[in-house]
C-alpha cells in the first residue's frame, strides 16, 4: 500500500497521469472531427433522423423506404452539382425531366446544400448496414457451402493437411453464428473507440510507474533496501500487484473514458446488448457475444497486455541498470513491434507472426474482425484463443522469473565500481574518457532511437492527397516537362481543342445516362487544368530560362501549406531531437560533479566545447536522416534528377520569390538554412539545461518554446520546427542564423563561467 501512495503521489506521475488522459480525449476529438464527411451537426441531425424512421421497420421495409428517398435526394444533388459546375444546358434538361425540383433549387440555401450532402452520405451509410445485416444469414449459408465444396478439390482433400482441417473448423465455426438476433442501430461509438489508439497512453503510463519504481536505485539505499528479506521477498510481490492496478487503472481511464465522450460526440448511446455481429466489422468473430461482453474481454485483454509490458520494462531495468540504457531499449523494442504490426496487419499470410507480435496481445480489435486459424501441435488454434492462451503462458514465465530472482541473496558485484561512485576523480584523462564516453551513449544509443522512431513515421512515403484538378494538372505537366518550345506550345493546343470536343460530346448523351454527371465533371476538370497550364506557359515563355517541370514533389515538401504528415515529422524530430540534446548539460548536475568538475583547469572550457561539438553531432545525425529521406523522396517523385537544374523561376507559381538560381542552388540553401535551425535550437536547449533545475525541466521548457508552437502553427517559432519547411531563403535569414549562433556561444559561455551564481 505503501508503495501505490508513493507512485500516485509522485508529481511526475500525477501530470503525466493528467496530460494523457488530456491527449487522449482531444486527439480523439479531433481526429472524429477530421473525418467526419459533413459538418457534425448535419450528421447528427440526420443520423437521430434516419434512425427514428426505421427503428419499427424491418429490414425490408427500412430499405425500400430508405431507397426512395436516396433516389429523391440524388436527384436534388445532381441538379445542385450541375448548378456549381455552371452546365446550364444540362441543368435545364434535368429540370424539365424532373419539375419538381425547380422551387426546391430555387429556394436552397448554402447551409440546406450542406444538409442535402450530409442526408445523402447517411442515407447511403444506413443502406449498408441494413444491407448487410439482410444478406447475413445467406453469408453464413455461403461459406459453409463453400467449406464443402473445396473439400473436395485437389489439395484440400486430404485430411491430415492444414487446408483440410482449416475448412472444417471454419464450417463448425462459423455454424455457430445460425440464428443469432442481429439488430440495426449506430455504430459510431463503438467503431470510433476500438480504432482509437488509447493504449499507447496506457504504454506511458506503465513506463512512468516502472521507473518511478526504481527511486531507491537513484538514492543508492537499493543495495541497503535489499539486504532484508522483506525487501527481497516482499516489496517485489507488492510491486507486481501494483503494475496489475495501474494496468487495470490505464485501461480504465484510457479506454473507458472514450466511451462517454464518443457518446457526447456523436449524440447517442452504446447498446450494450446488441451481438457483436450486428456491426460489419465483427461479421468474420465466430464467437456469439454481446457487445458488452466483447467490451468487457477487450478490456481484460488490453489490461493483462499492459501488465506484461509493465514485467517486461522491470526486469529490463532490473538487469540494465543505466535508465537511459534501458529507455532506449524499450522503446527500440516498442518501435520494431508496432511497426511490424501495422505491417501484418495488412497482409491477410502471416498470421503465426501476427500472434506473437507484442502489439496484437495489447490490441485484440485487429483479430475480433478477422478470421483466422494457426497450425500448432497436433491442431488448429483460432487467432484469438492463441492470443489468450500465449498472454496467460508469457505472464506466467515473467512472474516465475520474478520469483527466482527473489530466493537469490543480494550480491553487490563491481564493489571496485561501486565505491568510486563515492568519489570524484578530478584527473582529466579519467573525465575526459567518461565524457566521450557519455557522449557516445547518447550519440550512438539516440541515434538507434531517432532511426526506430522513424519507422513509425516513416514506415511509407508520405502520400500525396490531391485534388482532382491537382491529379490533372500535374499529369499533363509531366507530359510537357522541359524547356518551352512550339512544338510543346502546339501540343497543347491541340489537347484544348480535344478537351473542347469532349465537352460537346458529353453534353450530348441523354439524360438517363448514369455516367453524363462524372463524364462532364471529369471534361470540365480538364479544361480547367489545361487553362492553368497554359496560363502559366505563357509567363514561363516570357520569363528567363523558364521550363515546365513538375511541382507536386516540391510543393508537397516545402509548400507553405503544412500539410499532416509534415507536421508529423517535425513534431517527430522535435522531440526527439529534445530528448537527446536535454541530458546533456544534466548529467554532471544531477551526479553534483559540474561545479567540482568546472574548478579544474581542463575543465573549464575544454569541457563546454565537448558539449557543444556533441550538439554538433547530433544535429548533424538528425539533419542528415531527414534530409536523405526527403531528397530520396524527390528523386522517386521526379523519377531522377530531372527539374533539379532547371531555373527556380520554373516553380513561381508554387514559390513566387524563387530566383533565377537552379532549384538544385535553393535545395542546398534550404537544408544548409535547415541544419543552423537545428544547431540554434541545440544550443539553445544546452543554454536551458545550464538554468533548469532537472533535465525534465529542460525538455518542458524546450518543447513548450520549439515543439508546441507547431502545433499551433505560430510564425515566430523560427527555432524550429515551422521555420525547418520554411523556402524560399534570403541571405539575410543566413545572416540572422549565424549572428543567433554566435550570440547563443556568447551566452552560453558568460553562463558557464558563472556557473552556479
Amino acid at each position: 500500500m505503501y508503495e501505490l501512495k508513493r507512485i500516485v503521489a509522485h508529481p511526475l506521475w500525477r501530470r503525466t497521469f493528467g496530460l494523457l488522459l488530456i491527449l487522449n480525449l482531444l486527439l480523439y476529438l479531433g481526429v472524429q472531427h477530421m473525418n467526419l464527411p459533413v459538418k457534425r451537426e448535419v450528421y447528427l441531425h440526420w443520423n437521430q433522423t434516419i434512425q427514428k424512421e426505421v427503428e419499427d421497420l424491418s429490414l425490408e421495409q427500412a430499405r425500400d423506404t430508405l431507397t426512395q428517398k436516396q433516389a429523391a435526394v440524388k436527384l436534388l444533388l445532381t441538379a445542385v452539382r450541375m448548378q456549381e459546375f455552371g452546365d446550364e444546358e444540362d441543368l435545364q434538361k434535368h429540370l424539365l425531366a424532373h419539375p419538381e425540383l425547380v422551387s426546391q433549387l430555387n429556394q436552397m440555401t448554402t447551409d440546406e446544400r450542406e444538409e442535402i450532402r450530409g442526408e445523402f452520405v447517411l442515407l447511403n451509410l444506413w443502406l449498408q448496414r441494413i444491407e448487410y445485416l439482410r444478406m447475413f444469414p445467406a453469408d453464413l449459408q455461403k461459406i459453409q457451402k463453400q467449406a464443402k465444396l473445396m473439400r473436395t478439390m485437389g489439395v484440400y482433400q486430404d485430411p491430415s493437411s492444414f487446408e483440410y482441417q482449416n475448412l472444417m473448423k471454419a464450417e463448425k465455426d462459423f455454424s455457430r453464428l445460425e440464428g443469432i438476433p442481429l439488430q440495426l442501430g449506430q455504430d459510431e461509438v463503438l467503431e470510433t473507440v476500438m480504432d482509437h489508439p488509447a493504449v499507447l497512453s496506457g504504454l506511458m503510463l506503465m513506463m512512468i510507474t516502472v521507473v518511478l519504481l526504481f527511486d531507491e536505485r537513484q538514492k543508492n539505499v537499493r543495495p541497503l533496501l535489499w539486504a532484508t528479506s522483506g525487501g527481497r521477498d516482499r516489496l517485489r510481490i507488492h510491486q507486481s500487484y501494483l503494475l496489475l492496478l495501474m494496468a487495470v487503472l490505464s485501461t480504465m481511464v484510457f479506454f473507458g473514458f472514450l466511451f462517454p465522450a464518443a457518446s457526447l460526440f456523436y449524440g447517442q448511446s452504446l447498446d450494450l446488448n446488441r451481438f457483436a455481429q450486428s456491426l460489419e466489422r465483427y461479421r468474420n468473430m465466430t464467437a456469439p457475444m454481446s457487445v458488452g461482453a466483447m467490451v468487457i474481454l477487450m478490456g481484460v485483454a488490453s489490461s493483462l497486455g499492459l501488465y506484461l509490458f509493465g514485467l517486461l520494462f522491470w526486469l529490463v531495468l532490473r538487469w540494465i541498470r543505466h535508465r537511459q540504457a534501458a529507455l532506449i531499449t524499450v522503446l527500440g523494442f516498442l518501435s520494431l513491434e508496432y511497426a511490424a504490426f501495422t505491417k501484418l496487419q495488412r497482409q491477410d499470410r502471416g498470421a503465426e507472426w501476427a500472434v506473437v507480435n507484442f502489439f496484437s496481445l495489447l490490441q485484440w480489435d485487429p483479430a475480433m474482425r478477422r478470421y483466422r486459424n494457426v497450425s500448432l501441435g497436433m491442431g488448429l488454434w483460432n487467432e484469438k484463443t492463441l492470443l489468450g492462451v500465449l498472454t496467460v503462458l508469457i505472464l506466467w514465465g515473467l512472474l516465475l522469473i520474478l520469483r527466482l530472482q527473489g530466493k537469490k541473496e543480494i550480491k553487490i558485484r563491481h564493489q571496485k565500481h561501486l565505491q568510486s561512485r563515492n568519489r570524484v576523480k578530478i584527473q582529466r584523462d579519467r573525465w575526459v574518457g567518461l565524457e566521450w564516453k557519455k557522449g557516445l551513449i547518447w550519440g550512438g544509443g539516440g541515434s538507434g532511437v531517432i532511426l526506430l522512431f522513424l519507422i513509425l513515421f516513416l514506415w511509407q512515403l508520405p502520400g500525396t492527397t490531391l485534388t482532382p484538378l491537382e491529379r490533372v494538372s500535374e499529369m499533363y505537366s509531366k507530359r510537357l516537362a522541359g524547356p518551352i518550345t512550339e512544338e510543346k506550345q502546339k501540343e497543347l493546343n491541340q489537347w484544348m481543342q480535344e478537351n473542347r470536343e469532349e465537352i460537346e460530346e458529353t453534353r450530348s448523351l441523354p439524360s438517363g445516362d448514369p455516367l453524363k454527371a462524372w463524364k462532364i465533371e471529369n471534361a470540365h476538370r480538364k479544361y480547367e487544368a489545361l487553362n492553368l497550364l497554359k496560363e502559366r506557359m505563357d509567363v514561363l515563355a516570357k520569363t528567363k530560362n523558364g521550363e515546365i517541370v513538375p511541382s507536386l514533389p516540391y510543393r508537397v515538401l516545402y509548400g507553405d501549406d503544412v500539410s499532416g504528415v509534415r507536421t508529423g515529422q517535425s513534431l517527430l524530430m522535435g522531440v526527439v531531437f529534445v530528448f537527446l540534446v536535454s541530458p546533456i548539460m544534466g548529467y554532471e548536475k544531477r551526479c553534483g560533479t559540474l561545479e567540482l568538475l568546472k574548478s579544474t583547469s581542463g575543465g573549464q572550457r575544454p569541457l563546454l566545447r565537448r558539449k557543444i561539438m556533441q550538439v554538433v553531432l547530433l544535429s548533424g545525425g538528425l539533419w542528415a536522416i531527414w534530409t536523405g529521406w526527403e531528397l530520396y523522396f524527390l528523386w522517386k517523385s521526379l523519377g531522377g534528377l530531372e527539374g533539379l537544374f532547371a531555373s527556380g523561376t520554373s516553380l513561381s507559381h508554387v514559390f513566387p520569390q524563387m530566383g533565377d538560381h537552379t532549384v538544385m542552388m535553393h535545395l542546398l540553401l534550404f537544408y544548409g538554412w535547415r541544419f543552423l535551425v537545428l544547431l540554434a535550437g541545440g544550443l539553445g536547449i544546452l543554454l536551458l539545461g545550464l538554468g533548469a533545475s532537472s533535465t525534465l525541466v529542460t525538455m518542458g521548457l524546450a518543447l513548450f518554446l520549439l515543439v508546441i508552437p507547431t502545433l499551433s502553427r505560430v510564425s515566430w517559432s523560427w527555432g524550429g520546427l515551422l521555420a525547418l519547411q520554411s523556402l524560399p531563403l534570403r541571405g539575410v535569414q543566413f545572416l540572422m542564423a549565424l549572428m543567433g549562433i554566435a550570440l547563443l556561444v556568447a551566452v552560453l559561455d558568460w553562463r558557464w563561467r558563472r556557473y552556479p551564481r
